[in-house]
């Protein structure tokens, strides 16, 4: 996959995902599509213990055998991340012939998808990509940007997401458009930047009509900087 893909954030709840392999690299594959709610299926002759020790737990449905070109059915991803480079490589073209999303760890030519170095804060998640050249860089950079990128942003986002639905359900697209704006524009970052998230948040207060602060969904406190709904 070269630089010029493109990139998008995927719903997986409930989402029918194959995991092949037990080793590490399929671990830390498998934690991530299970954090994100996939319905996950795990295959591969021999687990390590960490592995074992999650799929017993979370009840993760595996088979300790080889992979069949079966198993594709009805999976809408697929990541193949066994020792066997020829039958990721196998798995990767049926599954690309299949229609299926496959990433494929070791041969990035055959994967239609790649998983981005990222991080989450709340609302916020950043996502990093060096197009393969060099995953470690790309984690390298995701850990620096996550220090850069405070609570105070989370918590600000809290509160606009929240608020949102209200400016653009109540305020005609002009002005709705220059207070969004506003909301997201570079004093309001220099403040978050810094860890302001008070004066952040007082300030998006002073540009926001009464009117929609009154219909605001639950109470937030500005010193704790959290809701109490």
């Amino acid at each position: 996959m070269g630089a010029d893909s493109y990139t998008i954030e995927l719903d997986l709840s409930g989402q029918n995902c194959l995991v092949l392999g037990g080793g590490s690299v399929a671990f830390r594959k498998l934690k991530k599509l299970y954090a994100a709610g996939a319905s996950l299926e795990v295959i591969s002759l021999d687990f390590s213990s960490e592995m074992q020790g999650f799929l017993d737990s979370s009840r993760v449905k595996y088979s300790r055998r080889s992979y069949q070109k079966e198993d594709l059915q009805y999976k809408f991803l697929v990541i193949t991340a066994t020792s066997d480079h020829k039958l990721n490589s196998r798995v990767g073209r049926q599954a690309r012939e299949a229609g299926i999303l496959v990433n494929v760890v070791d041969n990035p030519e055959l994967s239609n998808f790649n998983l981005l170095a990222a991080f989450t804060s709340g609302l916020l998640k950043i996502a990093v990509s060096t197009s393969g050249a060099s995953p470690a860089l790309a984690a390298s950079i995701k850990n620096r940007l996550a220090r850069e990128f405070g609570p105070a942003y989370a918590g600000y986002l809290k509160f606009l997401d929240k608020l949102r639905p209200l400016i653009i359900a109540e305020m005609p697209e002009e002005k709705r458009r220059n207070l969004l704006r506003k909301l997201g524009d570079a004093e309001m970052e220099e403040l978050l930047e810094d860890g302001k998230l008070e004066e952040a948040l007082k300030a998006a207060r002073s540009i926001i009509p009464p009117r929609l602060l009154q219909q605001y969904p639950g109470a937030f406190s500005l010193e704790k900087g959290e809701f109490n709904e």
